[in-house]
Protein backbone atom coordinates (compact mmCIF):
# COMPACT_ATOMS: atom_id res chain seq x y z
CA UNK A 1 0.00 0.00 0.00
CA UNK A 2 1.33 3.43 -0.97
CA UNK A 3 0.20 6.54 0.93
CA UNK A 4 0.75 9.93 -0.73
CA UNK A 5 1.63 13.07 1.23
CA UNK A 6 3.61 16.31 1.08
CA UNK A 7 7.32 16.43 1.87
CA UNK A 8 8.06 18.72 4.82
CA UNK A 9 11.61 17.36 5.27
CA UNK A 10 13.43 15.33 2.64
CA UNK A 11 15.23 12.01 2.82
CA UNK A 12 14.34 8.33 3.05
CA UNK A 13 13.73 6.06 6.03
CA UNK A 14 12.75 2.47 6.74
CA UNK A 15 11.20 1.42 10.05
CA UNK A 16 8.28 -0.05 11.94
CA UNK A 17 5.27 2.27 12.22
CA UNK A 18 4.67 3.54 15.77
CA UNK A 19 1.18 5.03 15.78
CA UNK A 20 0.38 7.62 18.43
CA UNK A 21 -3.20 7.64 19.69
CA UNK A 22 -5.36 10.73 19.26
CA UNK A 23 -4.82 13.32 21.98
CA UNK A 24 -8.30 14.85 21.71
CA UNK A 25 -9.61 13.55 25.04
CA UNK A 26 -12.58 15.42 26.52
CA UNK A 27 -11.82 17.85 29.33
CA UNK A 28 -13.91 17.56 32.47
CA UNK A 29 -16.05 20.69 32.95
CA UNK A 30 -16.58 20.02 36.63
CA UNK A 31 -16.12 22.84 39.10
CA UNK A 32 -12.89 23.32 40.98
CA UNK A 33 -11.91 24.90 44.26
CA UNK A 34 -11.09 28.47 43.29
CA UNK A 35 -7.69 29.41 44.69
CA UNK A 36 -6.51 25.78 44.77
CA UNK A 37 -7.07 25.40 41.00
CA UNK A 38 -5.31 28.70 40.34
CA UNK A 39 -2.29 27.55 42.36
CA UNK A 40 -2.21 24.25 40.41
CA UNK A 41 -2.37 26.02 37.05
CA UNK A 42 0.32 28.59 37.80
CA UNK A 43 2.62 25.96 39.28
CA UNK A 44 2.29 23.96 36.04
CA UNK A 45 2.92 27.11 33.98
CA UNK A 46 6.11 27.79 35.95
CA UNK A 47 7.31 24.20 35.45
CA UNK A 48 6.67 24.54 31.72
CA UNK A 49 8.66 27.80 31.53
CA UNK A 50 11.67 26.24 33.23
CA UNK A 51 11.52 23.18 30.99
CA UNK A 52 11.35 25.37 27.87
CA UNK A 53 14.49 27.27 28.92
CA UNK A 54 16.34 23.95 29.17
CA UNK A 55 14.91 22.82 25.82
CA UNK A 56 15.98 26.06 24.13
CA UNK A 57 19.58 25.57 25.24
CA UNK A 58 19.52 21.94 24.17
CA UNK A 59 18.03 22.79 20.78
CA UNK A 60 20.61 25.51 20.16
CA UNK A 61 23.40 23.00 20.69
CA UNK A 62 21.83 20.40 18.40
CA UNK A 63 20.20 22.40 15.59
CA UNK A 64 21.53 25.96 15.90
CA UNK A 65 20.46 29.26 17.43
CA UNK A 66 17.71 30.06 14.93
CA UNK A 67 15.76 26.85 15.46
CA UNK A 68 16.55 26.68 19.17
CA UNK A 69 14.83 30.03 19.67
CA UNK A 70 11.51 28.30 18.92
CA UNK A 71 11.40 27.24 22.56
CA UNK A 72 12.12 30.72 23.86
CA UNK A 73 9.16 31.89 21.78
CA UNK A 74 7.09 29.17 23.46
CA UNK A 75 8.14 30.44 26.86
CA UNK A 76 6.95 33.94 25.93
CA UNK A 77 3.63 32.51 24.72
CA UNK A 78 3.04 31.17 28.24
CA UNK A 79 3.02 34.81 29.38
CA UNK A 80 0.73 36.02 26.59
CA UNK A 81 -1.94 38.39 27.96
CA UNK A 82 -4.81 36.89 25.94
CA UNK A 83 -3.81 33.37 26.95
CA UNK A 84 -3.61 34.12 30.66
CA UNK A 85 -6.71 36.32 30.68
CA UNK A 86 -8.79 33.54 29.12
CA UNK A 87 -7.51 31.08 31.73
CA UNK A 88 -8.28 33.54 34.55
CA UNK A 89 -11.86 34.02 33.29
CA UNK A 90 -12.43 30.29 33.30
CA UNK A 91 -11.00 29.90 36.79
CA UNK A 92 -13.20 32.78 38.01
CA UNK A 93 -16.23 30.89 36.65
CA UNK A 94 -15.30 28.02 38.97
CA UNK A 95 -13.75 25.62 36.46
CA UNK A 96 -10.78 23.31 37.04
CA UNK A 97 -7.22 24.20 36.03
CA UNK A 98 -7.43 21.64 33.17
CA UNK A 99 -10.60 23.23 31.82
CA UNK A 100 -9.15 26.75 32.19
CA UNK A 101 -6.07 25.67 30.24
CA UNK A 102 -8.20 24.22 27.43
CA UNK A 103 -10.29 27.40 27.33
CA UNK A 104 -7.15 29.54 27.04
CA UNK A 105 -5.81 27.39 24.23
CA UNK A 106 -9.05 27.48 22.24
CA UNK A 107 -9.46 31.24 22.74
CA UNK A 108 -5.99 32.15 21.42
CA UNK A 109 -6.22 29.68 18.53
CA UNK A 110 -9.54 31.25 17.55
CA UNK A 111 -7.94 34.71 17.59
CA UNK A 112 -5.03 33.54 15.43
CA UNK A 113 -7.29 31.78 12.92
CA UNK A 114 -9.54 34.84 12.61
CA UNK A 115 -6.62 36.95 11.31
CA UNK A 116 -6.51 34.95 8.07
CA UNK A 117 -2.72 35.36 8.17
CA UNK A 118 -1.06 32.06 7.19
CA UNK A 119 1.98 32.66 9.39
CA UNK A 120 -0.16 33.41 12.45
CA UNK A 121 -2.49 30.49 11.76
CA UNK A 122 0.55 28.19 11.67
CA UNK A 123 1.36 29.40 15.20
CA UNK A 124 -1.70 27.47 16.42
CA UNK A 125 0.66 24.49 16.50
CA UNK A 126 2.79 26.34 19.06
CA UNK A 127 -0.25 27.11 21.23
CA UNK A 128 -1.18 23.40 21.16
CA UNK A 129 2.39 22.50 22.11
CA UNK A 130 2.65 24.76 25.15
CA UNK A 131 -0.83 23.75 26.30
CA UNK A 132 0.00 20.04 26.09
CA UNK A 133 3.15 20.66 28.07
CA UNK A 134 1.29 22.47 30.85
CA UNK A 135 -1.42 19.78 30.81
CA UNK A 136 1.23 17.10 31.38
CA UNK A 137 2.47 18.92 34.48
CA UNK A 138 -1.10 19.28 35.72
CA UNK A 139 -1.79 15.56 35.32
CA UNK A 140 1.76 14.55 36.33
CA UNK A 141 1.68 12.13 33.39
CA UNK A 142 4.78 10.27 32.27
CA UNK A 143 6.65 11.01 29.06
CA UNK A 144 5.78 8.65 26.20
CA UNK A 145 8.06 5.62 25.92
CA UNK A 146 9.16 4.95 22.34
CA UNK A 147 10.45 1.71 20.74
CA UNK A 148 14.16 0.93 20.93
CA UNK A 149 14.29 -0.13 17.27
CA UNK A 150 14.06 1.96 14.10
CA UNK A 151 10.54 3.35 13.87
CA UNK A 152 8.41 5.80 11.91
CA UNK A 153 6.39 8.14 14.11
CA UNK A 154 2.78 8.26 12.83
CA UNK A 155 0.30 10.72 14.36
CA UNK A 156 -2.38 13.25 13.53
CA UNK A 157 0.13 16.04 14.17
CA UNK A 158 3.27 16.75 16.20
CA UNK A 159 4.66 19.64 18.25
CA UNK A 160 8.19 21.11 18.12
CA UNK A 161 9.10 19.76 21.55
CA UNK A 162 7.92 16.29 20.50
CA UNK A 163 10.13 16.48 17.40
CA UNK A 164 13.11 17.39 19.56
CA UNK A 165 12.32 14.53 21.95
CA UNK A 166 12.27 12.09 19.03
CA UNK A 167 15.87 12.96 18.22
CA UNK A 168 16.91 11.08 21.37
CA UNK A 169 15.09 7.93 20.24
CA UNK A 170 15.35 5.40 17.41
CA UNK A 171 12.91 7.43 15.30
CA UNK A 172 13.98 7.53 11.63
CA UNK A 173 11.08 9.52 10.18
CA UNK A 174 7.76 11.28 10.83
CA UNK A 175 4.44 10.81 9.03
CA UNK A 176 1.50 13.07 9.89
CA UNK A 177 -2.10 12.72 8.84
CA UNK A 178 -2.47 16.49 9.15
CA UNK A 179 0.51 18.75 9.87
CA UNK A 180 1.84 21.78 8.03
CA UNK A 181 4.74 22.48 5.69
CA UNK A 182 5.35 25.82 7.44
CA UNK A 183 5.10 24.66 11.04
CA UNK A 184 7.94 24.96 13.57
CA UNK A 185 7.81 21.18 13.82
CA UNK A 186 8.62 20.90 10.10
CA UNK A 187 11.46 23.42 10.48
CA UNK A 188 12.97 21.41 13.31
CA UNK A 189 12.62 18.11 11.46
CA UNK A 190 14.48 19.60 8.50
CA UNK A 191 17.23 20.98 10.74
CA UNK A 192 17.59 17.53 12.33
CA UNK A 193 17.65 15.80 8.90
CA UNK A 194 14.61 13.77 9.97
CA UNK A 195 12.43 12.88 6.94
CA UNK A 196 8.88 14.12 7.41
CA UNK A 197 5.66 13.69 5.44
CA UNK A 198 2.52 15.75 6.15
CA UNK A 199 -1.08 15.54 4.92
CA UNK A 200 -0.76 11.76 4.50
CA UNK A 201 -4.46 10.93 4.33
CA UNK A 202 -6.24 7.59 4.39
CA UNK A 203 -3.96 5.78 6.84
CA UNK A 204 -5.60 3.24 9.14
CA UNK A 205 -4.58 0.17 11.12
CA UNK A 206 -0.93 0.22 10.10
CA UNK A 207 0.71 0.33 13.54
CA UNK A 208 3.41 -2.32 13.88
CA UNK A 209 3.88 -2.74 10.13
CA UNK A 210 7.16 -2.01 8.36
CA UNK A 211 7.08 0.99 6.04
CA UNK A 212 9.39 2.95 3.75
CA UNK A 213 9.14 6.75 3.89
CA UNK A 214 10.29 8.13 0.53
CA UNK A 215 10.93 11.87 0.80
CA UNK A 216 11.89 12.07 -2.85
CA UNK A 217 8.57 10.77 -4.17
CA UNK A 218 6.44 12.14 -1.31
CA UNK A 219 4.93 8.86 -0.15
CA UNK A 220 5.02 6.13 2.47
CA UNK A 221 5.06 2.52 1.25
CA UNK A 222 3.49 0.21 3.83
CA UNK A 223 4.91 -3.36 3.83
CA UNK A 224 7.49 -2.67 1.09
CA UNK A 225 8.61 -5.60 -1.03
CA UNK A 226 12.02 -7.23 -0.62
CA UNK A 227 13.14 -5.48 -3.80
CA UNK A 228 12.04 -2.07 -2.45
CA UNK A 229 13.86 -2.67 0.85
CA UNK A 230 17.03 -3.76 -0.96
CA UNK A 231 16.86 -0.64 -3.13
CA UNK A 232 16.58 1.49 0.02
CA UNK A 233 19.61 -0.19 1.63
CA UNK A 234 21.58 0.33 -1.58
CA UNK A 235 20.57 4.01 -1.53
CA UNK A 236 21.79 4.34 2.07
CA UNK A 237 25.14 2.72 1.28
CA UNK A 238 25.65 4.87 -1.79
CA UNK A 239 24.75 7.98 0.20
CA UNK A 240 27.19 7.08 2.99
CA UNK A 241 30.11 6.40 0.62
CA UNK A 242 29.46 9.59 -1.33
CA UNK A 243 29.28 11.70 1.82
CA UNK A 244 32.56 10.29 3.10
CA UNK A 245 34.28 10.88 -0.22
CA UNK A 246 33.00 14.38 -0.79
CA UNK A 247 33.32 15.73 2.76
CA UNK A 248 36.90 16.75 2.02
CA UNK A 249 35.66 19.29 -0.54
CA UNK A 250 33.33 21.14 1.83
CA UNK A 251 35.61 24.08 2.66
CA UNK A 252 37.58 24.49 -0.56
CA UNK A 253 37.37 27.44 -2.95
CA UNK A 254 38.78 27.81 -6.44
CA UNK A 255 40.65 30.25 -8.69
CA UNK A 256 41.25 30.25 -12.43
CA UNK A 257 44.85 30.51 -13.70
CA UNK A 258 44.06 34.14 -14.57
CA UNK A 259 43.35 34.85 -10.90
CA UNK A 260 39.58 35.17 -11.33
CA UNK A 261 37.69 33.44 -8.51
CA UNK A 262 35.05 30.77 -9.06
CA UNK A 263 32.16 30.67 -6.57
CA UNK A 264 30.12 27.50 -6.08
CA UNK A 265 26.79 28.58 -4.60
CA UNK A 266 23.43 26.96 -3.91
CA UNK A 267 19.90 27.22 -5.25
CA UNK A 268 17.45 27.20 -2.34
CA UNK A 269 13.77 27.76 -1.65
CA UNK A 270 13.76 28.15 2.14
CA UNK A 271 15.90 29.15 5.11
CA UNK A 272 16.27 25.50 6.12
CA UNK A 273 17.62 24.66 2.66
CA UNK A 274 20.01 27.59 2.93
CA UNK A 275 21.41 26.36 6.25
CA UNK A 276 21.90 22.85 4.86
CA UNK A 277 23.61 24.22 1.77
CA UNK A 278 26.03 26.37 3.75
CA UNK A 279 26.95 23.35 5.88
CA UNK A 280 27.52 21.40 2.66
CA UNK A 281 30.08 23.93 1.41
CA UNK A 282 28.01 26.50 -0.49
CA UNK A 283 29.69 29.87 -0.90
CA UNK A 284 26.48 31.82 -0.50
CA UNK A 285 23.10 31.52 -2.20
CA UNK A 286 23.18 31.77 -5.98
CA UNK A 287 19.40 31.68 -6.27
CA UNK A 288 16.67 32.03 -3.66
CA UNK A 289 13.34 31.24 -5.30
CA UNK A 290 11.13 33.73 -3.48
CA UNK A 291 7.98 32.42 -5.17
CA UNK A 292 8.08 29.44 -2.80
CA UNK A 293 7.08 31.84 -0.01
CA UNK A 294 3.98 32.71 -2.02
CA UNK A 295 3.19 29.17 -3.17
CA UNK A 296 3.05 27.59 0.30
CA UNK A 297 0.57 29.98 1.92
CA UNK A 298 -3.21 30.33 1.67
CA UNK A 299 -2.80 34.12 1.42
CA UNK A 300 -0.17 36.54 0.16
CA UNK A 301 2.72 36.88 2.66
CA UNK A 302 2.97 40.39 4.08
CA UNK A 303 5.90 42.75 3.63
CA UNK A 304 6.96 42.12 7.23
CA UNK A 305 6.85 38.32 6.81
CA UNK A 306 8.95 38.58 3.66
CA UNK A 307 11.41 40.99 5.28
CA UNK A 308 12.07 38.64 8.20
CA UNK A 309 12.89 35.78 5.82
CA UNK A 310 15.02 37.87 3.43
CA UNK A 311 16.88 39.45 6.34
CA UNK A 312 17.68 36.05 7.86
CA UNK A 313 18.82 34.72 4.49
CA UNK A 314 21.15 37.68 3.94
CA UNK A 315 22.54 37.34 7.47
CA UNK A 316 23.11 33.60 7.07
CA UNK A 317 25.04 33.94 3.81
CA UNK A 318 27.11 37.02 4.77
CA UNK A 319 29.78 37.88 3.68
CA UNK A 320 28.89 35.83 0.58
CA UNK A 321 26.11 36.91 -1.77
CA UNK A 322 22.45 36.17 -1.21
CA UNK A 323 20.86 36.31 -4.66
CA UNK A 324 17.09 36.66 -4.23
CA UNK A 325 14.95 36.33 -7.32
CA UNK A 326 11.81 38.43 -7.29
CA UNK A 327 8.44 36.75 -7.65
CA UNK A 328 8.51 34.33 -10.57
CA UNK A 329 4.98 33.01 -10.85
CA UNK A 330 2.91 32.27 -13.93
CA UNK A 331 2.93 29.29 -16.31
CA UNK A 332 3.45 26.19 -14.11
CA UNK A 333 3.78 28.17 -10.83
CA UNK A 334 0.63 29.84 -9.52
CA UNK A 335 -0.34 30.41 -5.86
CA UNK A 336 -3.76 29.04 -4.94
CA UNK A 337 -4.88 32.47 -3.68
CA UNK A 338 -3.98 34.34 -6.90
CA UNK A 339 -6.13 34.09 -9.99
CA UNK A 340 -5.69 35.40 -13.52
CA UNK A 341 -7.27 34.80 -16.87
CA UNK A 342 -6.52 31.46 -18.51
CA UNK A 343 -3.82 31.73 -21.18
CA UNK A 344 -3.55 29.66 -24.35
CA UNK A 345 0.23 29.45 -23.96
CA UNK A 346 1.16 30.32 -20.35
CA UNK A 347 4.89 29.65 -20.90
CA UNK A 348 4.85 32.66 -23.24
CA UNK A 349 2.29 34.62 -21.28
CA UNK A 350 2.10 36.81 -18.20
CA UNK A 351 4.86 35.52 -15.93
CA UNK A 352 8.02 36.62 -14.17
CA UNK A 353 8.84 40.32 -14.35
CA UNK A 354 5.94 40.92 -16.75
CA UNK A 355 3.44 39.81 -14.14
CA UNK A 356 5.17 41.72 -11.34
CA UNK A 357 5.11 45.00 -13.24
CA UNK A 358 1.39 44.57 -13.95
CA UNK A 359 0.52 43.54 -10.38
CA UNK A 360 2.14 46.16 -8.18
CA UNK A 361 0.08 44.95 -5.19
CA UNK A 362 2.37 41.89 -5.24
CA UNK A 363 5.58 43.55 -6.36
CA UNK A 364 5.91 46.69 -4.25
CA UNK A 365 5.71 44.96 -0.82
CA UNK A 366 8.35 42.51 -2.01
CA UNK A 367 10.67 45.27 -3.23
CA UNK A 368 10.28 47.16 0.07
CA UNK A 369 11.06 44.00 2.03
CA UNK A 370 14.15 43.40 -0.09
CA UNK A 371 15.38 46.98 0.31
CA UNK A 372 15.00 46.70 4.09
CA UNK A 373 16.91 43.39 4.07
CA UNK A 374 19.77 44.96 2.08
CA UNK A 375 21.05 46.58 5.28
CA UNK A 376 22.05 43.17 6.70
CA UNK A 377 24.53 41.76 4.17
CA UNK A 378 25.43 41.22 0.54
CA UNK A 379 22.15 41.24 -1.42
CA UNK A 380 21.53 40.80 -5.13
CA UNK A 381 17.97 41.52 -6.33
CA UNK A 382 17.45 39.33 -9.38
CA UNK A 383 14.72 39.95 -11.98
CA UNK A 384 13.24 36.92 -13.78
CA UNK A 385 12.13 36.56 -17.41
CA UNK A 386 13.67 39.83 -18.60
CA UNK A 387 13.43 40.46 -22.36
CA UNK A 388 14.07 44.21 -22.63
CA UNK A 389 16.02 47.10 -21.18
CA UNK A 390 12.78 48.98 -20.51
CA UNK A 391 11.70 46.33 -17.98
CA UNK A 392 14.91 46.80 -16.01
CA UNK A 393 14.57 50.57 -16.05
CA UNK A 394 10.97 50.32 -14.84
CA UNK A 395 12.06 48.22 -11.86
CA UNK A 396 14.99 50.51 -11.07
CA UNK A 397 12.62 53.50 -11.01
CA UNK A 398 10.38 51.65 -8.53
CA UNK A 399 13.37 50.73 -6.36
CA UNK A 400 14.65 54.31 -6.32
CA UNK A 401 11.22 55.66 -5.34
CA UNK A 402 10.71 53.04 -2.62
CA UNK A 403 14.24 53.58 -1.29
CA UNK A 404 13.61 57.33 -0.88
CA UNK A 405 10.35 56.61 0.92
CA UNK A 406 11.96 54.18 3.32
CA UNK A 407 14.86 56.51 4.09
CA UNK A 408 12.43 59.37 4.69
CA UNK A 409 10.65 57.13 7.23
CA UNK A 410 13.90 56.47 9.06
CA UNK A 411 14.34 52.94 7.72
CA UNK A 412 17.91 51.88 6.96
CA UNK A 413 18.56 50.71 3.40
CA UNK A 414 21.93 49.19 2.53
CA UNK A 415 23.81 48.65 -0.68
CA UNK A 416 22.36 46.10 -3.10
CA UNK A 417 23.18 44.85 -6.57
CA UNK A 418 20.55 44.67 -9.28
CA UNK A 419 20.71 41.66 -11.57
CA UNK A 420 18.73 39.90 -14.29
CA UNK A 421 18.05 36.33 -15.29
CA UNK A 422 19.31 35.48 -18.76
CA UNK A 423 16.74 32.83 -19.63
CA UNK A 424 15.38 34.01 -22.96
CA UNK A 425 17.23 34.35 -26.28
CA UNK A 426 16.17 38.03 -26.25
CA UNK A 427 18.05 38.68 -23.01
CA UNK A 428 21.12 36.81 -24.23
CA UNK A 429 21.19 38.73 -27.52
CA UNK A 430 20.98 42.15 -25.79
CA UNK A 431 23.41 41.16 -23.03
CA UNK A 432 25.74 44.08 -23.76
CA UNK A 433 22.91 46.59 -23.42
CA UNK A 434 21.79 44.96 -20.19
CA UNK A 435 25.34 45.28 -18.88
CA UNK A 436 24.82 49.03 -18.91
CA UNK A 437 21.86 48.63 -16.52
CA UNK A 438 22.85 45.88 -14.04
CA UNK A 439 25.94 44.34 -12.43
CA UNK A 440 24.86 40.71 -12.14
CA UNK A 441 23.69 38.07 -14.65
CA UNK A 442 22.27 34.67 -13.78
CA UNK A 443 21.91 32.37 -16.77
CA UNK A 444 18.89 30.13 -16.24
CA UNK A 445 19.89 27.21 -18.43
CA UNK A 446 16.59 25.32 -18.04
CA UNK A 447 14.36 28.09 -19.38
CA UNK A 448 17.00 29.26 -21.84
CA UNK A 449 16.92 25.76 -23.34
CA UNK A 450 13.11 25.78 -23.44
CA UNK A 451 12.82 29.10 -25.21
CA UNK A 452 15.76 28.63 -27.54
CA UNK A 453 14.56 25.22 -28.77
CA UNK A 454 10.83 26.11 -28.62
CA UNK A 455 10.17 23.10 -26.38
CA UNK A 456 7.65 23.15 -23.53
CA UNK A 457 9.44 21.93 -20.36
CA UNK A 458 6.13 20.66 -18.96
CA UNK A 459 5.30 18.48 -21.98
CA UNK A 460 6.50 14.91 -21.25
CA UNK A 461 6.31 13.99 -24.95
CA UNK A 462 9.06 16.51 -25.69
CA UNK A 463 11.43 15.66 -22.84
CA UNK A 464 13.60 13.44 -25.05
CA UNK A 465 14.18 16.39 -27.40
CA UNK A 466 15.14 18.85 -24.68
CA UNK A 467 18.91 19.18 -25.02
CA UNK A 468 20.64 21.81 -22.84
CA UNK A 469 23.87 20.97 -24.69
CA UNK A 470 22.39 22.03 -28.00
CA UNK A 471 24.83 24.17 -29.98
CA UNK A 472 22.44 27.14 -30.00
CA UNK A 473 22.05 27.07 -26.21
CA UNK A 474 25.79 26.81 -25.61
CA UNK A 475 26.47 29.64 -28.03
CA UNK A 476 24.05 31.95 -26.23
CA UNK A 477 25.71 31.09 -22.92
CA UNK A 478 29.18 31.69 -24.30
CA UNK A 479 28.23 35.07 -25.79
CA UNK A 480 26.51 36.14 -22.57
CA UNK A 481 29.60 35.33 -20.48
CA UNK A 482 31.85 37.19 -22.94
CA UNK A 483 29.61 40.28 -22.81
CA UNK A 484 29.46 40.21 -19.01
CA UNK A 485 33.24 39.99 -18.64
CA UNK A 486 33.75 42.76 -21.15
CA UNK A 487 31.68 45.08 -18.95
CA UNK A 488 32.86 43.78 -15.59
CA UNK A 489 29.50 42.17 -14.76
CA UNK A 490 29.46 39.08 -12.55
CA UNK A 491 27.88 36.14 -14.39
CA UNK A 492 26.46 32.96 -12.86
CA UNK A 493 25.11 29.79 -14.39
CA UNK A 494 22.02 28.47 -12.63
CA UNK A 495 20.19 25.32 -13.71
CA UNK A 496 20.84 21.75 -14.75
CA UNK A 497 23.96 22.66 -16.71
CA UNK A 498 25.65 23.97 -13.56
CA UNK A 499 25.81 20.39 -12.31
CA UNK A 500 26.51 18.68 -15.65
CA UNK A 501 29.77 16.86 -15.00
CA UNK A 502 30.40 16.35 -18.71
CA UNK A 503 30.20 20.11 -19.38
CA UNK A 504 32.15 21.38 -16.38
CA UNK A 505 35.40 21.71 -18.29
CA UNK A 506 33.69 23.74 -21.03
CA UNK A 507 32.02 26.04 -18.50
CA UNK A 508 35.33 26.57 -16.73
CA UNK A 509 37.00 27.42 -20.01
CA UNK A 510 34.62 30.41 -20.18
CA UNK A 511 35.81 31.46 -16.70
CA UNK A 512 32.23 31.68 -15.48
CA UNK A 513 32.13 33.50 -12.13
CA UNK A 514 29.49 31.45 -10.31
CA UNK A 515 28.07 27.95 -10.56
CA UNK A 516 24.79 27.73 -8.64
CA UNK A 517 23.06 24.40 -8.07
CA UNK A 518 21.12 22.36 -5.53
CA UNK A 519 22.82 21.63 -2.22
CA UNK A 520 22.78 17.89 -2.86
CA UNK A 521 25.07 18.33 -5.88
CA UNK A 522 27.49 20.91 -4.47
CA UNK A 523 30.27 18.63 -3.30
CA UNK A 524 30.13 16.41 -6.38
CA UNK A 525 30.61 19.48 -8.58
CA UNK A 526 33.40 20.78 -6.35
CA UNK A 527 35.15 17.43 -6.71
CA UNK A 528 34.90 17.71 -10.50
CA UNK A 529 36.04 21.35 -10.53
CA UNK A 530 39.13 20.38 -8.51
CA UNK A 531 40.29 18.30 -11.49
CA UNK A 532 40.70 21.48 -13.53
CA UNK A 533 41.28 24.42 -11.19
CA UNK A 534 43.64 25.20 -8.36
CA UNK A 535 42.31 25.19 -4.81
CA UNK A 536 42.77 28.53 -3.09
CA UNK A 537 41.56 27.84 0.45
CA UNK A 538 43.57 24.67 0.99
CA UNK A 539 46.82 23.54 -0.58
CA UNK A 540 45.72 19.95 -0.62
CA UNK A 541 42.73 17.74 0.08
Amino acid sequence: MEIQGKVASGGKALGVIYEVASRSAAIDESTGHGKEESVRLYAALEQAKQALEVLAEEARERVGDGDGDIFLIHRLLLEDEDYLAAAERSLAEGHTAEYALESAKNHVMKLLTATGDALLIARCDDIRDISRRVARYLSKSEEEVYPDHAFLYLAEDITPSEVLALDKTACVGIVLKAGSLRSHAAILATAMALPMLVEARGISQVGGLTALLDGERGCMIVSPSDAEQKAFLAWCEEKRHLEEKLAAFCDVSFSYPSGRRLTVAANVGSLAECERALKAGAEGVGLFRSEFLFMETPAMPSEEEQFQIYRRLVELTSPHRAVIRTLDIGADKMPSWFSMAKETNPALGLRGIRLSLQHKELFLPQLRALLRASAYGNLVILLPMVTSVSEVRAVRALLDELREGLLASGVTVGHYTLGVMIETPAAALIARRLCEEVRYFSIGSNDLTQYTLALDRENPRLSASEDPRHEAVLRLISETVAAAHEYGVTVALCGELAGDRALIEWLLSLEIDVLSLSASRLLAVKERVADFLQITEKDEI
